[in-house]
């Protein structure tokens, strides 16, 4: 088993779904984690809540990260509460709406809006794990 104590995970789209379960099974590894959803800060917070029962560390950052402003908040949340992170999951959903206003705010680049989104996190990461819509360790 996986030993994540003493690293700080930031799971965007971790306020539901598969995101959530991801979040969920960082913190029975150890990780404290930084939980992000753009759609519901209920959902977030009941997420922090599950991960806090058993005495884990978590957080919830609410941003919608197609937001130019909201992956810049994101990690200063993150190194404001835990500090840098050592994990970086970005697993937030792109509807194909938020994909076209992505690109066109983007406009002298070119590139998928998971690159948009992927360049900041990759020259934030501290530590050697940056999954891109990536699982949670077996």
């Amino acid at each position: 088993m996986t030993d994540l104590r003493n690293k700080t995970a930031l799971i965007t789209g971790s306020d539901r779904g598969i995101g959530r379960v991801i979040a969920l099974r960082y913190a029975r590894l150890g990780a404290q984690v930084v939980v992000n959803g753009s759609r519901s800060e209920d959902a977030a917070l009941r997420t922090v809540e599950e991960i806090r029962t058993p005495g884990a560390e978590a957080v919830a950052v609410q941003g919608d990260v197609a937001d130019l402003d909201a992956p810049e908040n994101l990690f200063q949340q993150c190194i404001d509460t835990f500090g840098k992170p050592d994990i970086v999951v970005s697993h937030a959903s792109w509807k194909s709406s938020t994909s076209r206003s992505v690109r066109s705010r983007r406009s002298s680049s070119t590139g998928s809006s998971l690159e948009y989104f992927a360049g900041p996190l990759a020259r934030r990461v501290s530590g050697q794990h940056l999954l891109i819509s990536g699982g949670a360790p077996a």
